[in-house]
């Protein structure tokens, strides 16, 4: 269709509305008229109806006037009724009204002569008085007059105002007909030419409400539709883009939120609020409505002690012009625990160069600290173990010499106390050398185990005796012993190493005695506490808990306790290696190890010591006291690179009766074994030049598959130890070694 085809059906369909808007103000205006002259005349028909009543009420007071009393008063007021009711009549010009209106100013005019004392009514009782009565007559009929009057003249004016408004009525409907009309042919001019593009525009914009962005409307035309259409399209391209953009935003930041594993926050630092995002939550376990959305809010489940430095920081770093924040607190979590969090911050300032907002996150860092803090203890670990491992076996050997020549020596002395003594000294010294280097071993998780399968009740009840003795009759000693306790696998001689070094430190912090308790019982630490806590594997453990009512360990000591030469006691009172070797031989066992503590309240020490799956061994413990076995002639290989303990043993092994060979490595050593078939024994260093024992152990028992062999090494490294424990049949005597050690252990090797 043409341009001028639709201007001109633009013209026709404006002559149509401006038609139909014309009939409709005259028909308005003609409505309007007429309804207010309907309401008028039902209205006048409403006060007339009521007037019915008035003229009731007259005619009973005319009756009480002529019938019973003459009252003045009463006269009066009929003569009032009647003047307003003709004042009511008097605006209403019709025949009728205007005769109603007479005959009620004679009403007025005769009982205002009554009330005067002129006509004095009659009564039935005076029949001699004929003039009262013909006026009760005359007053009777003017009101009759009157009455009949007023309901004519009521009927007329209502039936008037219904034929108004039926008028009315057929006047609009005649309009509605008119402009359903107008409308049909309007409808059928322009129908063809604006159903199809409005249905395409509606169509589109419903596609577009409903979130389908790229919807678009095809109308081709060069009217006011197609400008509509391609005003509609342009905006949709437009917004879609913002969307893609807004999109692509919205997945960055999610994407930044979600690297960032922590919540980010937005805070006004004017107004002192904040926004979080939903991670908040996560992070600390609060609600959102919880935690007041304020920086005061944020602040206030901090730890108290670092309310005040989150403060200062943050005015320290305004102040500065700095832009950028970060601190490191503790926070409340929900479940009651603090968590360690750090909040970095980019600090936006006005054109004033004051800061009003800060824009960042706060991430957790509590596993990340406790993973450093494993990675730290590791690390000392490794550099103690390196540094005890670097020395021990040199150092171990001097103590080897040094302590079994002391011995001889005190032997020989019998007869010079003095010198006995001081060879006693000597002894005494190399024992507390080779058990520092012993304890730093343990706590560095170097020692050479030999676990086995023990009841933990069985090795309390055999070491009972000895710490009673040890405690002093100032400590009251209690054992409870957990009814159907699981057997243990661990070191039993380290176990009661461990056992007894802590009974000696809570003995320590009982100066003015009391109740040392131990513990036992079964237990099972789940995954939840396994979490919680470093290095702990969930499953079941026998619990051995040491219990005193000392003076206790502050908190700010708690942190350190096993930590190599740390002590609570005096300087000179302890080495600060007891607890660090309990650590370390727990650790290295495979359990856990827990101390609880507060000032005057005791101590309570809880080592959770694997389970083992067999039954306990026999004589699985350590013996004691035993006598000094003595050798019966058998032939020895001794092999060790260092000359002086190498002459220390081959003298020590004589006087126990035994017949040593000296080999000083390891090819000396298998020369031998081919030569002689006699030797028994191969006692070997393992850590030596060129070929170390366990090599030479290997290379001697395909030469003689049944030669036993006896190792002997003040450090193991990995040659017979793996994961801490020595390697099934093997055995090993630590350096430094007594002579009562060496000739128990030969004796073992030769005989079990």
């Amino acid at each position: 269709m043409s341009r001028a085809s639709n201007i001109q059906l633009r013209q026709l369909a404006l002559a149509c509305l401006i038609g139909a808007a014309l009939a409709l103000l005259l028909l308005t205006v003609a409505g309007i008229g007429g309804w207010q002259r309907a309401r008028q005349g039902l209205q006048e028909a409403q006060r007339i109806g009521a007037l019915h009543g008035d003229m009731e009420r007259l005619r009973l007071a005319v009756d009480y006037l002529t019938l019973l009393q003459p009252d003045p008063a009463v006269a009066r007021g009929v003569a009032g009724d009647a003047e307003r009711i003709g004042r009511t009549l008097a605006p209403i010009d019709h025949p009728t009204a205007r005769v109603a209106a007479a005959h009620l100013r004679e009403i007025t005019h005769i009982t205002a002569e009554i009330a005067e004392g002129r006509l004095p009514p009659g009564t039935s009782a005076q029949p001699r008085s004929p003039a009262p009565q013909n006026i009760a007559r005359e007053l009777h009929t003017h009101i009759s007059v009157v009455s009949d009057g007023l309901h004519e003249l009521s009927t007329g004016m209502q039936q008037q105002a219904l034929a108004t408004l039926r008028w009315l009525l057929l006047g609009l409907i005649t309009l509605v007909v008119t402009l359903a009309l107008l409308s049909l042919f309007a409808f059928a001019l322009i129908h063809r030419r604006l159903v199809g593009p409005i249905r395409a525009i509606e169509t589109g914009l419903d596609q577009f409400a409903t979130g389908r962005l790229d919807a678009r409307i095809a109308v081709q035309r060069d009217d006011e539709l197609g400008r509509l259409a391609q005003a509609f399209n342009h905006m949709a391209e437009r917004r879609e883009l913002q969307e893609n953009r807004l999109s692509e935003s919205e997945q960055r930041l999610r994407l930044f939120a979600t690297a960032t594993t922590g919540s980010v926050f937005d805070v006004d630092l004017v107004n002192r609020t904040a926004w979080r995002d939903e991670r908040f939550q996560q992070l600390t376990g609060y609600a959102a409505d919880s935690v007041e959305a304020t920086f005061d809010g944020w602040t206030s489940i901090a730890h108290p002690a670092d309310q005040r430095r989150i403060l200062d920081n943050l005015e320290a770093a305004i102040s500065s012009g700095a832009t950028y924040w970060e601190v490191r607190n503790r926070m409340r979590h929900a479940d009651g625990r603090w968590h360690y969090m750090v909040s970095h911050a980019l600090l936006v300032r006005d054109e004033h160069g004051q800061v009003v907002r800060m824009v960042g996150g706060t991430s957790d860092i509590t596993d990340r600290l406790a993973m450093e803090e494993r990675q730290n203890q590791g690390q000392r670990l490794e550099a103690i173990g390196q540094l005890t491992g670097g020395v021990a076996h040199d150092f171990n050997n001097l103590l080897t010499v040094i302590l079994g020549t002391a011995e001889l020596l005190g032997e020989k002395m019998d007869d010079d106390p003095d010198r006995r003594m001081l060879a006693g000294m000597i002894v005494n010294a190399a024992q507390r050398g080779a058990s520092l280097t012993r304890h730093l071993l343990a706590f560095a998780r170097k020692q050479a185990l030999e676990p086995c399968v023990i009841d933990v009740n069985q090795l309390l009840a055999e070491l009972e005796p000895l710490l009673r003795r040890t405690l002093g009759e100032h400590v009251e000693l209690e054992l409870t012993r957990g009814a159907g306790l699981w057997p243990a696998l661990v070191d039993p001689a380290q176990l009661e190493s461990a056992v007894l070094n802590l009974c000696l430190n809570a003995r320590d912090a009982m100066p003015a005695g009391g109740r040392l308790t131990l513990e036992t019982a079964n237990t099972h630490l789940d995954q939840n506490y396994a979490d919680a806590n470093v290095e702990v594997r969930p499953g079941q453990y026998v619990l051995l808990a040491v219990s005193d009512t000392g003076v206790g360990i502050p908190p700010e000591q708690l942190v350190r306790v096993f930590e190599p030469f740390f002590t609570t006691k005096e300087k000179g009172k302890g080495t600060g290696l007891g607890l660090s070797m309990v650590f370390g031989f727990v650790k290295q066992s495979g359990g856990h190890i827990k101390l609880y503590s507060e000032p005057g309240q005791g101590t309570t020490v809880r080592m959770y010591l694997p389970r083992a799956t067999g039954q306990a061994q026999a004589g699985a413990l350590p013996p004691r006291e035993v006598a000094i076995p003595r050798g019966a002639g058998e032939v020895i290989l001794v092999v060790e690179d260092e000359p002086a303990v190498l002459h220390h043993a081959m003298e020590q092994l004589t006087l126990l009766g035994y017949q040593p060979i000296a080999a000083n490595g390891g090819e000396a050593a298998l020369a031998f074994l081919r030569e002689r078939d006699d030797i028994a024994l191969l006692f070997t260093d393992i850590v030596m030049p060129g070929m170390n024992g366990r090599e030479l152990a290997d290379a001697a028992r395909l030469l003689r598959p049944s030669l036993r062999v006896l190792y002997s090494s003040g450090y193991t490294e990995n040659a017979v130890v793996h994961h801490g424990r020595l390697d099934p049949g093997v055995r090993l005597l630590a350096k430094p070694y007594r002579r009562a050690d060496l000739a128990r252990r030969v004796y073992e090797a030769l005989h079990q």
